[in-house]
């Protein structure tokens, strides 16, 4: 199963097939292929989006969200983006009601229209049965829009409506089943595909041959990958026909004509029955794309490929209309043998007909109003809009994604959907698998409980074994559709932060008197790309004091990041790395010390030119932190790292070298900012003394750790001030006694608190930004020793998060500023 691990039928049901109960049909005797059908677009995940959506509309207001934002279906109206458009509606409503054309408003080309349609339908009235292959009208309709559209004559004979072009995709695919005893039919369909495929073929028992779209060549498809797919498929299965979705669900591609025709040559080579899904012909947004449907191609290459039976499809949930929930849908049948079609026929006969509502709204579509006609302008003027809309949101979503580190996004060529690739840590998959998920299922439920955010996860639509994607629709509103990457990004960097740089790292905030700080605790196990942050976030009062002699009080602080990228090892089996140093702020902390085991960096004041503000707007720790890391990489700063290994004796090396490259590091950059820095700031500002001090502390830091062996192999990093030590066991910590117990994470329960004990407290400073507005009135100087200079409101407000802050409070500590 590509999404959970189904609970094993056996518990619930005895040997003979009964149910514990008496039920005559039981999971040990359903039809097997119904259990092995999947579709990821109504799946799981989807099903816990309902969940929440009821718990938030019953009041539960323990997310930290207030609304689901549903972008895992391509359901145009439901997005709250588009209405129905005005000349569909009122065509279906003449339909339905016909006294409602006697309004003096009703356009007379509808009026029109309606008759011919009722004329044709018993009794006139939509509520009769039509023809199993649908209105004749219709047909015609369907076949004047093809032969315009493809230059080639199509036969209303060959049309046949369908409740959705899925229920046509079943039909047809039906009729290629022919399973032999030893070998059942096969059906080639892309990877990633669209889920109704793999669903139908299992319903059916059927074998799926997936080849492979090229992702990194915006998702073509190459016949070598259709020869190797092919190949290997015939051992398994009697291949019988070809899937091709143009343009791409999920992947937003448009194929090229050239593409096209080499895939018609192949199918024609192998004798396969062309299937092409072309419910997306309209929606093209990337300029010099263009659509092609398989029938003008195939036409246009003449003998032998024009007698080539094929199958294609549209829809009227999709295109600029998305009319979705009426299911109508068509598929044309070209070059079909002729006993095959009666055959065809009396299946379709047996289903009666399609919805008349459908057909109604699928003749509306391929048939618009001319240029002249009483609702013409209206129509143009709402189809200019969406269609504007849609290739506005196309064009942003791809680029919103690909801004986002670790994520990776295609074009967004045509359809209604990107599918980004995500990078998921190893020990994020490592947790999914011990929940029996897939890893990109794992990570898209735990977005939609930390943001809201409802995608259907790639391996739902099956993708390349090792990577992972998800889709998301592109209707949403622009601005939503900007609010939903912006989580999204948080959300990542935030799974990037406990998976990556650390191997569980538990990740809490104190915020108790006047003291907002972060602790990290590190693991022993290097990942292959590890990154060490050290956030400090921190106000207190002799620090805050000290520190603004160099700066402005910003509210936050991120003092370094270090990446290390392992490059193998060299002749003695150790680790070769390569460093990538970035820093955030400029803050150069004279009173720090190693007492607490503290790795401290002390840097060169670039005369503010490297200071970063983080203020309460930016409502989100990691991001801020994110986009800190990324300004700030062009300001080179020192050097740190702290190795990890059980390796008491390795690990001493690895400090001792470490101290080599520190001093060589200093002596390093004081030479290289005495050459470059003579506009920013005075020689005199970088003394010898000054760099030697940094060094000393910096050593001593190392000195300390070294200390630290004989009580434990796996190395803490925490970062609570010296001055305030007695706000170390806020922080989970006793003083400077750190046990190994502390670090290790072995319960993955414990684990999970910690991390929902985390999201609470960000909760909690994401509120702070109704603050913004006070917080900017106030003189942080003259707070220190003005605390009655808070507005009340303020204060009223901040005692919410901390019950010690009062006005009584601030009165008698004037000098400990609260932010």
């Amino acid at each position: 199963n590509f999404y959970l691990t189904m609970a094993d039928s056996s518990n619930h049901t005895k040997q003979n097939g009964d149910a514990e109960d008496g039920k005559i049909l039981t999971m040990a005797n359903i039809n097997p292929n119904v259990i092995n059908v999947q579709y990821a677009v109504r799946g799981p995940i989807v099903i816990r989006a309902a969940e929440v959506e009821k718990e938030l509309k019953g009041g539960n207001h323990n997310y930290p969200f207030d609304q689901v934002i549903r972008a895992n279906i391509g359901d145009c109206h439901a997005s709250g983006n588009q209405v129905p458009v005005t000349y569909l509606r009122q065509f279906v409503a003449g339909c339905t009601y016909p006294p409602i054309m006697n309004h003096s408003d009703f356009p007379s080309d509808i009026k029109l229209r309606v008759d011919r349609f009722l004329s044709y339908c018993g009794g006139k009235s939509l509520g009769s049965y039509t023809e199993s292959p649908g209105l004749v009208p219709v047909r015609q309709d369907i076949s004047e829009y093809i032969e315009k559209r493809d230059g080639h004559k199509s036969d209303p004979n060959d049309i046949y409506l369908c409740n959705g072009a899925s229920d046509g995709i079943k039909t047809v695919i039906k009729l290629l089943m022919n399973n032999d005893v030893n070998r059942p039919s096969g059906i080639m369909i892309p990877i990633p595909q669209y889920p109704l495929y793999s669903a139908t073929l299992s319903e059916y028992g059927a074998y799926q041959i997936g080849y492979y779209l090229d992702e990194d060549n915006n998702w073509a498809l190459g016949i070598d990958e259709l020869e190797r797919a092919l190949n290997e498929a015939k051992e398994h299965c009697i291949p019988r026909g070809i899937v091709v979705i143009n343009p791409g669900n999920p992947t937003g591609q448009v194929l090229t004509r050239e593409n096209i025709e080499n895939i018609i040559q192949f199918a024609h080579k192998h004798r396969l029955f062309l299937i092409a899904d072309e419910v997306y012909q309209e929606n093209v947004y990337l300029a010099g794309s263009k659509f092609y449907s398989f029938k003008k191609v195939l036409m246009d290459l003449g003998a032998p490929y024009n007698q080539m039976e094929l199958a294609s499809f549209h829809s009227a949930s999709k295109g600029w209309h998305g009319e979705c929930g009426s299911r109508g849908g068509y598929y044309e049948l070209i070059n079909i043998d002729k006993d095959v079609r009666t055959q065809h026929n009396k299946l379709i006969s047996a289903c009666l007909c399609s919805t008349a509502w459908g057909q109604a709204i699928m003749d509306a579509i391929i048939s618009p109003p001319k240029e002249g006609d009483e609702s013409y302008e209206l129509y143009m003027k709402e189809r200019t809009a969406v269609v504007n809309r849609l290739k506005e949101k196309a064009d942003l979503v791809s680029d919103l994604f690909n801004s986002v580190e670790g994520v990776r996004c295609n074009t967004v060529m045509g359809a209604m959907y990107a599918f980004p690739r995500i990078d998921i840590p190893q020990k994020a998959q490592e947790q999914a698998k011990r929940q029996n998920m897939a890893p990109d299922a794992f990570y898209c439920f735990q977005l939609l409980e930390k943001t809201g955010i409802c995608v259907v996860p790639g391996s739902g639509f099956k993708q390349r074994p090792g990577t992972h994607h998800f889709r998301t629709t592109i209707l949403p509103p622009v601005e939503q559709m900007k609010q939903v990457v912006d989580k999204f990004r948080t959300f990542h960097i935030y799974i990037r932060f406990l998976y990556v740089y650390r191997h569980y790292f538990g990740l809490g905030l104190s915020i108790k008197g006047n003291i907002i700080r972060t602790k990290l605790k590190q693991i022993n196990e290097l990942n292959d790309k590890v990154a060490v942050f050290i956030l400090h976030f921190y106000y207190s009062s002799t620090d805050a004091e000290q520190s603004t002699k160099h700066h402005k009080g910003c509210p936050m602080t991120f003092l370094l990041q270090v990446e290390r990228t392992a490059l193998g090892l060299d002749e003695n089996n150790a680790l070769v790395w390569q460093d990538e140093y970035k820093t955030g702020n400029v803050w150069k902390y004279e009173k720090f010390g190693a007492d607490m085991g503290c790795v401290y960096l002390y840097e060169i004041d670039y005369a503010n030119r490297g200071q970063i503000e983080v203020s309460i707007e930016d409502h989100d720790v990691f991001k801020a932190f994110h986009d800190c890391m990324k300004d700030m990489s062009k300001f080179r700063q020192y050097l740190y790292y702290i190795g990890t290994s059980c390796d008491a004796t390795k690990l001493r090396n690895k400090i001792q070298k470490l101290k080599e490259r520190v001093l060589k590091s200093f002596t390093h950059q004081r030479e290289l900012i005495l050459e470059t820095g003579k506009g920013a700031i005075s020689k005199s500002d970088l003394t010898t003394k000054r760099l030697e001090k940094c060094i000393c502390f910096t050593l001593a830091s190392l000195n300390y750790y070294e200390n630290l062996l004989h009580k434990f192999t796996i190395l803490l990093v925490n970062f609570p001030l010296a001055s305030d030590r007695t706000n170390v066991v806020n922080l989970g910590f006793e003083d400077s006694t750190i046990n190994a117990e502390d670090v290790s994470y072995e319960n993955v329960e414990a684990e999970e608190n910690e991390t929902n004990r985390y999201i609470e407290l960000l909760n909690q400073i994401q509120q702070l930004h109704t603050l913004r507005e006070d917080i900017e009135q106030i003189d942080v100087h003259q707070l220190r020793y003005h605390a009655t200079s808070y507005s009340k409101e303020f204060v009223e407000n901040m005692h919410k998060y901390n019950n010690d802050v009062t006005l009584d409070s601030l009165e008698a500590n004037g000098s400990s500023p609260v932010k």
